[in-house]
Protein backbone atom coordinates (compact mmCIF):
# COMPACT_ATOMS: atom_id res chain seq x y z
CA UNK A 1 0.00 0.00 0.00
CA UNK A 2 1.31 3.45 -0.98
CA UNK A 3 4.20 1.77 -2.82
CA UNK A 4 3.16 2.27 -6.44
CA UNK A 5 1.57 4.79 -8.77
CA UNK A 6 -1.99 5.69 -7.78
CA UNK A 7 -4.38 5.53 -10.73
CA UNK A 8 -7.66 7.34 -10.06
CA UNK A 9 -10.20 6.28 -12.68
CA UNK A 10 -13.57 7.34 -14.03
CA UNK A 11 -15.37 10.34 -12.62
CA UNK A 12 -12.96 10.48 -9.68
CA UNK A 13 -10.06 11.04 -12.08
CA UNK A 14 -12.05 13.83 -13.73
CA UNK A 15 -12.88 15.33 -10.32
CA UNK A 16 -9.23 15.20 -9.24
CA UNK A 17 -8.17 16.92 -12.45
CA UNK A 18 -10.68 19.71 -11.74
CA UNK A 19 -9.74 19.95 -8.05
CA UNK A 20 -6.10 20.68 -8.93
CA UNK A 21 -6.79 22.86 -11.98
CA UNK A 22 -6.05 26.55 -12.14
CA UNK A 23 -9.10 28.53 -11.10
CA UNK A 24 -8.41 31.83 -12.81
CA UNK A 25 -6.03 33.75 -15.06
CA UNK A 26 -3.73 34.36 -12.08
CA UNK A 27 -3.22 30.58 -11.77
CA UNK A 28 -4.72 30.27 -8.30
CA UNK A 29 -5.50 26.73 -7.15
CA UNK A 30 -7.06 25.02 -4.16
CA UNK A 31 -4.28 22.43 -4.16
CA UNK A 32 -0.85 22.86 -5.67
CA UNK A 33 -0.51 19.13 -6.36
CA UNK A 34 -2.94 16.23 -6.66
CA UNK A 35 -1.15 14.43 -3.87
CA UNK A 36 -2.06 17.32 -1.55
CA UNK A 37 -5.75 16.76 -2.31
CA UNK A 38 -5.38 13.00 -1.99
CA UNK A 39 -3.60 13.41 1.36
CA UNK A 40 -6.78 14.78 2.96
CA UNK A 41 -9.39 12.95 0.86
CA UNK A 42 -9.74 9.80 2.98
CA UNK A 43 -10.17 11.78 6.19
CA UNK A 44 -12.78 14.03 4.57
CA UNK A 45 -14.59 10.98 3.19
CA UNK A 46 -14.54 9.35 6.63
CA UNK A 47 -15.73 12.46 8.46
CA UNK A 48 -18.58 12.92 6.01
CA UNK A 49 -19.39 9.20 6.03
CA UNK A 50 -18.91 9.03 2.27
CA UNK A 51 -17.47 5.99 0.56
CA UNK A 52 -17.38 5.52 -3.20
CA UNK A 53 -16.66 2.57 -5.41
CA UNK A 54 -13.72 2.66 -7.78
CA UNK A 55 -14.81 3.11 -11.37
CA UNK A 56 -13.12 1.04 -14.03
CA UNK A 57 -13.62 3.50 -16.87
CA UNK A 58 -10.23 4.67 -18.06
CA UNK A 59 -11.65 7.63 -19.96
CA UNK A 60 -10.77 10.14 -17.27
CA UNK A 61 -7.80 8.54 -15.50
CA UNK A 62 -5.60 10.67 -13.29
CA UNK A 63 -2.30 9.27 -12.05
CA UNK A 64 -0.37 10.33 -8.98
CA UNK A 65 3.09 8.88 -9.48
CA UNK A 66 4.98 6.95 -6.83
CA UNK A 67 7.62 9.68 -6.65
CA UNK A 68 4.83 12.04 -5.52
CA UNK A 69 3.16 9.48 -3.22
CA UNK A 70 6.49 9.11 -1.40
CA UNK A 71 6.20 12.80 -0.40
CA UNK A 72 3.05 12.00 1.60
CA UNK A 73 3.54 8.32 2.43
CA UNK A 74 3.80 8.95 6.19
CA UNK A 75 0.66 11.09 6.12
CA UNK A 76 -1.27 8.44 4.19
CA UNK A 77 -0.09 5.76 6.60
CA UNK A 78 -1.19 7.93 9.54
CA UNK A 79 -4.60 8.54 7.93
CA UNK A 80 -5.02 4.81 7.27
CA UNK A 81 -4.27 4.02 10.92
CA UNK A 82 -6.60 6.78 12.10
CA UNK A 83 -9.49 5.45 10.03
CA UNK A 84 -8.86 1.87 11.17
CA UNK A 85 -8.96 3.11 14.78
CA UNK A 86 -12.10 5.20 14.43
CA UNK A 87 -14.33 3.29 12.00
CA UNK A 88 -16.68 1.45 14.36
CA UNK A 89 -18.95 0.57 11.47
CA UNK A 90 -16.21 -1.45 9.76
CA UNK A 91 -15.01 -3.07 13.00
CA UNK A 92 -16.95 -2.74 16.24
CA UNK A 93 -14.38 -4.37 18.53
CA UNK A 94 -11.86 -1.81 19.79
CA UNK A 95 -9.01 -4.34 20.20
CA UNK A 96 -9.50 -5.50 16.61
CA UNK A 97 -9.41 -1.88 15.43
CA UNK A 98 -6.12 -1.38 17.28
CA UNK A 99 -4.72 -4.49 15.66
CA UNK A 100 -5.83 -3.38 12.19
CA UNK A 101 -4.16 -0.02 12.73
CA UNK A 102 -0.85 -1.10 14.25
CA UNK A 103 -0.12 -4.81 13.80
CA UNK A 104 0.36 -4.97 10.06
CA UNK A 105 3.14 -3.62 7.90
CA UNK A 106 2.05 -1.60 4.89
CA UNK A 107 2.39 -4.62 2.60
CA UNK A 108 0.49 -7.04 4.88
CA UNK A 109 -2.70 -5.07 5.43
CA UNK A 110 -5.92 -7.00 4.79
CA UNK A 111 -7.43 -6.25 1.37
CA UNK A 112 -10.79 -5.30 2.87
CA UNK A 113 -9.17 -2.63 5.02
CA UNK A 114 -7.14 -1.25 2.12
CA UNK A 115 -10.29 -1.16 -0.02
CA UNK A 116 -12.14 0.67 2.77
CA UNK A 117 -9.43 3.34 2.88
CA UNK A 118 -9.59 3.70 -0.90
CA UNK A 119 -13.40 4.02 -0.78
CA UNK A 120 -13.14 6.81 1.78
CA UNK A 121 -10.50 8.49 -0.39
CA UNK A 122 -12.80 8.41 -3.42
CA UNK A 123 -15.68 9.66 -1.27
CA UNK A 124 -13.46 12.53 -0.11
CA UNK A 125 -12.58 13.38 -3.71
CA UNK A 126 -16.32 13.57 -4.46
CA UNK A 127 -16.89 15.88 -1.50
CA UNK A 128 -14.00 18.16 -2.42
CA UNK A 129 -15.36 18.40 -5.96
CA UNK A 130 -18.96 18.99 -4.84
CA UNK A 131 -18.08 21.55 -2.17
CA UNK A 132 -15.36 23.49 -3.98
CA UNK A 133 -15.70 23.08 -7.75
CA UNK A 134 -19.08 21.80 -8.94
CA UNK A 135 -21.19 24.94 -9.26
CA UNK A 136 -18.42 27.52 -9.61
CA UNK A 137 -17.97 29.52 -12.80
CA UNK A 138 -15.83 32.47 -11.75
CA UNK A 139 -13.22 33.22 -9.07
CA UNK A 140 -15.79 34.69 -6.69
CA UNK A 141 -17.75 31.43 -6.81
CA UNK A 142 -14.68 29.44 -5.80
CA UNK A 143 -14.03 31.77 -2.88
CA UNK A 144 -17.67 31.53 -1.75
CA UNK A 145 -17.56 27.74 -2.05
CA UNK A 146 -14.36 27.56 -0.02
CA UNK A 147 -15.76 29.81 2.69
CA UNK A 148 -18.97 27.80 2.88
CA UNK A 149 -17.03 24.52 3.05
CA UNK A 150 -14.73 25.76 5.80
CA UNK A 151 -17.68 27.12 7.76
CA UNK A 152 -19.63 23.87 7.38
CA UNK A 153 -16.60 21.83 8.38
CA UNK A 154 -16.01 24.06 11.39
CA UNK A 155 -19.63 23.76 12.52
CA UNK A 156 -19.64 19.98 12.07
CA UNK A 157 -16.28 19.09 13.61
CA UNK A 158 -14.89 21.90 15.71
CA UNK A 159 -16.43 20.83 18.98
CA UNK A 160 -14.59 20.33 22.22
CA UNK A 161 -12.37 17.28 22.09
CA UNK A 162 -13.08 14.82 24.84
CA UNK A 163 -9.62 14.77 26.41
CA UNK A 164 -10.39 11.71 28.53
CA UNK A 165 -11.18 9.60 25.45
CA UNK A 166 -8.19 11.04 23.60
CA UNK A 167 -5.81 10.12 26.44
CA UNK A 168 -7.29 6.60 26.67
CA UNK A 169 -6.88 6.10 22.93
CA UNK A 170 -3.25 7.28 23.06
CA UNK A 171 -2.49 4.93 25.96
CA UNK A 172 -4.02 1.98 24.14
CA UNK A 173 -2.09 2.81 20.97
CA UNK A 174 1.21 3.09 22.83
CA UNK A 175 0.73 -0.50 24.09
CA UNK A 176 1.23 -1.70 20.53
Amino acid sequence: MFDKDLNITGKHGDYMRKIVAELDSEKNKFFRFAYDAYRCAAVIGFLYGRKAQKQTSSKDDYTIFLSQIKNIQDDLDFNYKLIMLLDKEHEQNFDNRLQKAFNYSQNERPNGDVELFEQYSLGGIEILYEKLIKDANKPEDYISNLMAFVQEFNERYNSDVDSVNLVELCRAASAF
